[in-house]
């Protein structure tokens, strides 16, 4: 009995070792590699065992070897489970699944990023942004969401905060269409510009972003940029409960030259940035023409009351990686708008993309659906730095062509090599389908050609055979491709193949909460109230 005993635990621990090796990375070649190892354990145990013991077939399996099979097996796959766990908490994520309806995609880095092509009609919000964001949110990544279509991509995040239980971030979503679905909120608040230095950086960005394509930075534009800076310095630094864009833009607007002269003069920082707006102070009509020049560019956006309510609030906290409250944030540009909102957009995310640093404990993801109506500046090197911060970029748009319109070609190629994960979809565009096809790699084919001849002697028949790489996908692959169907490239279970994925499904009435009941009286009180205040700024300048 005791040798029994002993037989049986030597055989577990064989069989366990065997059950808990790790052949593969994929958990079920794994579990068949381990439990073939471990029969044939038992098989040649039991042949070896037939020189010392004599014991049945029938006996060995129901004492020994059933029992120590089973016992390694649960206790190699309860270890496999543990392990898995352990390693998503030592990382913060697991690996995210996309569902095909057959095999799924699995892709085990989402800091590797993913960058999504597909013209008018491919389903790449459908079948990838929203299944992609599910990911992220079921891994706890906080977020920030770009989102073009009327809230559409909003609705869905809302939709899976309300699905996945344990959640743990609040969610904001903001537009400047609909009031009452719309918090409020102010990026120019102190807690989300720590370092001052950068208001005058963000100053500039606006101001930048405003400037018609192709325009050359004037003198006056130059000056009236130096004005922007001061303005914004001062509120920063003085009047920080009303440092908002709607305040500095107004304070602009609606101020004579000699008072925000004045206002830029009492702070040497604020001076120095208006240099030239300063120095023509024995000419007025000079300075007239700067203040109108920067007035060209703000006046649309500062006179918007409807952007001024938004971005005049403080419903929450605009530091989106707070250790202490981390947030899912989206915000919403409209078609009819978007001259004016996109450059609103892109220095929100500018912000809060300058909040990241070797410090931060919350992933955090980028989400940017037709990432390519907005433009945000030194995007390109953003993929490379941020990566280091636990930041995730998922990029959606039609084709590199709309990468290479807004950005340049050297810029697509920096985007491209931080992505590692890329998604190709149906397109019309002639120039992408000439790059796609280059980007997999080529098959081997086997050519045979015959020939035959004919002599006095009589004929004969021959045949040859040689190899040639092929392009592995045509461009008619990608011109023919189905809604939701996209090949892939990337650091994922299943790489280089046309693949179908299932689209994203959420209640067809879904609407936002409304965060409040707005009224028109609401929109202009809120506005005149801004007005008031800035011009009421003026008589307290000397008290400061």
């Amino acid at each position: 009995m005791i040798k029994l005993v002993i037989i049986g635990a030597l055989f577990f621990f064989v069989q366990l070792i065997g059950q808990m090796l790790p052949f593969s990375s994929k958990k079920i070649l794994n579990m068949i590699i381990g439990t073939i190892l471990s029969l044939s354990i038992m098989c040649i145990g039991y042949i070896f065992l037939q020189n010392y013991i004599a014991i049945s077939i029938s006996l060995f399996l129901k004492y020994i070897g059933i029992p120590t099979f089973t016992l390694a097996f649960l206790i190699g796959l309860l270890s496999k489970a543990a392990k898995k766990q352990d390693t998503k908490e030592e990382k913060g994520y697991s690996a995210f699944k996309l569902y095909t309806g057959k095999k799924n995609v699995s892709f085990y880095d989402p800091f590797n990023n993913f960058l999504i092509y597909g013209g008018q009609g491919a389903g790449k919000t459908k079948s990838l942004g929203k299944p992609l964001l599910r990911e992220y949110l079921i891994n706890h990544f906080a977020g920030f969401i770009y989102d073009l279509k009327d809230d559409d991509f909003t609705k869905s995040a809302y939709y899976l905060t309300t699905q996945i239980d344990d959640y743990p971030y609040p969610f904001y979503y903001a537009n400047f269409q609909d009031m009452e679905r719309t918090y409020r909120f102010n990026p120019f608040k102190k807690s989300s510009i720590p370092d001052e230095e950068l208001v005058a950086q963000y100053a500039a960005d606006l101001l930048d972003a405003y400037l018609p394509k192709g325009t050359n930075k004037s003198e006056f534009y130059l000056a009236g940029l130096g004005i922007l800076q001061g303005v914004a310095i001062r509120f920063y630094k003085d009047f920080p409960e009303y440092c908002t864009i709607p305040h500095i833009l107004n304070y602009v607007l609606h101020n004579s030259t000699n008072d925000v002269q004045e206002f830029l003069e009492v702070d040497s920082q604020s001076k120095a940035l208006a240099s030239g707006y300063l120095s023509a102070k024995g000419s007025p009509k000079t300075q007239a023409s700067y203040l109108s020049s920067l007035t060209t560019y703000i006046g649309a956006l500062a006179s918007n009351k409807k952007m001024c309510w938004v971005l005049s609030g403080d419903d929450f906290d605009f530091n989106l990686i707070d250790p202490e409250d981390p947030k899912l944030f989206a915000i919403s540009n409209t078609y009819k708008l978007q001259s004016i909102v996109s450059p609103v957009i892109s220095l929100i995310l500018k912000i809060s993309s300058r909040r990241f640093d070797n410090t931060n404990k919350v992933n955090f993801v980028y989400c940017l659906d037709e990432a390519t109506t907005f433009k945000i500046d030194d995007f390109e090197n953003m993929p490379s730095v941020l990566r280091e911060y636990k930041v995730s970029f998922m990029f959606l748009t039609q084709s590199a062509s709309k990468i290479i319109m807004r950005y340049s070609k050297e810029a697509l190629s920096s985007i491209e090599a931080n992505f590692v994960n890329t998604f190709y979809g149906r397109t019309k565009d002639s120039v992408a389908l000439d790059n796609y096809v280059k980007m997999f790699s080529k098959i081997e084919k086997r050519k045979e050609s015959f020939s035959s001849g004919s002599s006095n002697s009589g004929s004969s028949r021959g045949n040859s055979y040689r190899y040639e790489n092929e392009l592995k996908f045509e461009r008619e692959h990608f011109t023919n491709l189905r809604p939701g169907e996209f090949v892939i490239n990337g650091n994922a279970n299943i790489t280089e193949e046309i693949i179908r994925f299932k689209q994203f499904e959420q209640p067809d009435d879904l609407e936002l909460p409304k965060v409040r009941v707005v009224t028109e009286k609401d929109l202009l009180d809120n506005y005149e109230l801004i007005i008031s205040t800035v011009k009421s700024l003026v008589a307290i300048k000397e008290s400061v």
